[in-house]
């Protein structure tokens, strides 16, 4: 048999690494970690302290993004149920107003129609007034005209 030969190289190792610790643990895989910003680019190595920093940047950066978006759900939820209650709200309004409406074309078809009818009345009882027919006690129409006619006739 063959010795398993390692991988050789910075990203092998950590994923060799990565690998190792979750054969070891039941806890989730660790993240790769983002290179130092104070890494010199020129001899390709890194400050010595800054690793423990790094760390505790990126957690804290995950902590704060995970905080927010903790916070983003219930804020979504409760701006979804204002917008319900305000389209619930506006759709009685428009309801109310609708009736209303309805209501007020109603009273209004009856008062034209009261003045028509009052409007008709008064045109028969003038007409009868001219004819002096209610003074004399004759029928109130010759022929069986109708006032309509009488007006029309002028």
């Amino acid at each position: 048999m063959q010795a398993k030969q390692l991988p050789v190289g910075p990203v092998a190792l950590q994923l060799t690494k990565i690998q190792s610790n979750s054969q070891h643990s039941a806890s989730p895989p660790a993240t790769i970690q983002k290179p130092s910003v104070r890494q010199s680019k020129k001899s390709g190595q890194g400050n010595t302290n800054s690793g423990s920093t790094d760390k505790t940047s990126w957690d804290r950066i995950q902590l704060i993004v995970q905080v927010i978006g903790a916070f983003a759900i219930p804020i979504s939820l409760i701006g979804l149920f204002i917008s319900v209650m305000q389209f619930n709200e506006q759709q009685r309004n428009s309801a109310q107003q609708s009736l209303e409406q309805q209501q007020h074309d109603t009273r209004q078809a009856l008062d034209q129609q009261q003045q028509t009818t009052l409007e008709t009345y008064l045109d028969h009882m003038s007409y009868q007034l001219r004819l002096g027919s209610v003074q004399k006690g004759r029928p109130p129409m010759k022929g069986g005209s109708t006032p309509n006619d009488f007006w029309m006739s002028l």
